[in-house]
């Protein structure tokens, strides 16, 4: 059976799971309650649905597998007139 919901030393928080026997172990690199939201660069969320719409179209019509940033380089690219 697996041994979990230990909390372990921060500094060293892979040896303390070892040395207790845990199958598992989870810590945090941050504070999860200092967690802020993602920033949409500009504002305008509009333009993010835009750009991963783009990559989506890409893959779907010319078969390239492409992200967000290839996205928000094609919609670029077309409202550039390109």
């Amino acid at each position: 059976m697996a041994r979990i919901g230990a909390h372990f030393h921060v500094d060293h928080p892979l040896n303390d799971a070892i040395a207790r026997g845990a199958d598992a172990a989870q810590f945090f690199l941050g504070d999860p309650q200092g967690w802020k939201g993602p920033v949409i660069p500009g504002g305008d969320p509009s333009a993010l649905r835009d750009a991963f719409a783009a990559a989506r179209r890409l893959t779907r019509e010319e078969g390239i597998l492409a992200g967000g940033s290839c996205g928000t380089a094609l919609v670029a690219g077309l409202a550039d007139g390109h």
